[in-house]
């Protein structure tokens, strides 16, 4: 089983979605960590997902607070404290974790930890 991960818009979340879908033809399950907003359409598809991050759509939005510098800068930490924990447990029984994005900053270090193959892909 592997887990995929990435932090990002569906331009991100999408060519993973077509991997778990070519791993699953080949007979190898997937599993994925991806932002909130991609977690319904994910699972219709029959995949378990374990939701990161914020709502895109949701800080994203016209209407959506701008944050201050100091803001941005602990939402930075936040992100970075809560990604190693939720990819951690995402990865827990994996055999390895295809990481895509520069956001996704956890993965390889979880690998490390649970002694799993990282694989970085950049499209």
């Amino acid at each position: 089983m592997l887990l995929l991960s990435t932090i990002g818009s569906r331009g991100d979340v999408q060519p993973l979605v077509a991997l778990g879908l070519a791993l699953r033809d080949l007979r190898i399950e997937a599993r994925f960590c991806v932002p909130p907003d991609f977690q319904p359409w994910i699972e219709g598809l029959g995949f378990a997902v374990t939701p990161i991050g914020p709502s895109l759509r949701s800080t994203a939005a016209p209407s959506a607070a701008r944050p201050s510098p100091s803001d941005l800068a602990e939402l930075a930490r936040r992100s970075v404290v809560e990604q190693f924990a939720t990819v951690h447990a995402a990865a827990e029984g994996c055999d390895g974790i295809v990481g895509a994005t520069a956001l996704q900053i956890a993965a390889p270090s979880v690998a490390q930890v649970l002694g799993i193959p990282y694989r970085f892909l950049a499209y």
